[in-house]
């Protein structure tokens, strides 16, 4: 009986794929961790940049808020202060005449 038909023959290789076979599960294992990484990661990128866009368009919306306010308290306080100014000529004109 030659080498290659006696089961003992064979036998290396069988030990040496059970022997990868771990290894082997072991890589695959690694390779799907690192792909559920990194698909987390572009999730978590996008959902980053679709925040930074929302909070961009929350400050702009509260900006023109607060500048329509400012414009608002400048023109109160000019038109307070045209009345103050009328009244304040009116009586210097009271007490001189």
């Amino acid at each position: 009986m030659g080498d290659a038909e006696r089961p003992e023959a064979a036998r290396p290789e069988q030990d040496e794929v059970t022997r990868e076979m771990p290894e082997h599960e072991q890589e695959s294992q690694l390779r799907e961790q690192m792909s559920g990484c990194k698909r987390m990661t572009q999730q978590h990128q996008k959902q980053l940049v679709n925040l930074e866009k929302k909070l961009k368009a929350e400050m702009d919306e509260h900006r023109l808020r607060l500048e329509k306010d400012l414009e608002t308290q400048r023109n109160n306080f000019a038109a307070k202060m045209k009345k103050l100014i009328k009244k304040h000529q009116a009586a210097i004109k009271k007490e001189y005449l």
